[in-house]
């Protein structure tokens, strides 16, 4: 078992933005010093409170981060595969092959509106930049055809990730996502606030999905939030 802390992205505009990136830093430090496996940040846009965009914070605290993995999440449906798989891969060649992605959908209704997208579209954009993501970190000459993305001709991305495989966890509670973490992904991360029993339930259907699409458990990883 490994331990790592989810930090608060979340802060009272009442507070000196430069005074919350200041104090993230010291407490990775210490996390670091105390000998935490890991850190994670977590991703929503335009709220009103400050919010510390994932990307960006993540990158300068892996500076100070030991060797500590890095645990960021992203909502899918709000980014562009290519760009979020060039970025990503820079990150993990940066941090030196310690990144593993946590991605899930988003829910804010606004935030789909503002991005001009919607809701009832966000299971299959999440779905093709989860592939797109993957392809192009594991392979030259990608071409894909989708509903939201379509590219005939072939790209590459360099540089791709130290990490082979970069590993990709899908997070989410209700049965299709953690279906989709089973058919998709290389681990499940479990919703925060889940009681033992929930827990307990939804680790058996995870385990009853990925027998269904032919994985295997000790490939997996299932993360408590």
């Amino acid at each position: 078992m490994k331990i790592g802390m989810s930090l608060t992205s979340s802060y009272p505009t009442s507070l000196d933005s430069r005074v919350i990136m200041e104090n993230l830093v010291e407490e990775v430090k210490l996390m670091a010093q105390l000998g935490f496996d890991s850190l994670s940040l977590g991703d929503h846009h335009l709220t009103p409170n400050h919010y510390v965009q994932v990307l960006p914070a993540i990158s300068s605290l892996s500076s100070i981060s030991g060797n500590m993995q890095l645990l960021p999440l992203f909502l899918l449906p709000f980014y562009n595969p290519i760009l979020l798989a060039e970025q990503l891969a820079t990150l993990d060649v940066i941090s030196g092959g310690r990144i593993t992605v946590i991605t899930a959908l988003g829910y804010d209704a606004a935030a789909f509106t503002a991005f001009q997208t919607t809701q009832r579209a966000r299971v299959s954009r999440f779905i093709e930049t989860f592939e797109i993501m993957r392809l192009l970190w594991e392979r030259d000459d990608v071409t894909y055809k989708g509903r939201h993305y379509s590219f005939d001709a072939p790209i590459s991305l360099n540089p791709k990730p130290v990490s082979r495989p970069l590993l990709m966890w899908i997070a989410g509670g209700a049965e299709p996502a953690i279906q989709r973490a089973a058919r998709l992904g290389d681990g499940w991360a479990i919703v925060p606030g889940w009681t033992p029993d929930l827990v307990k339930k939804g680790i058996q259907f995870y385990r009853d999905s990925l027998a269904e699409f032919g994985r295997y458990e000790q490939d997996m990883d299932i993360v408590l939030r």
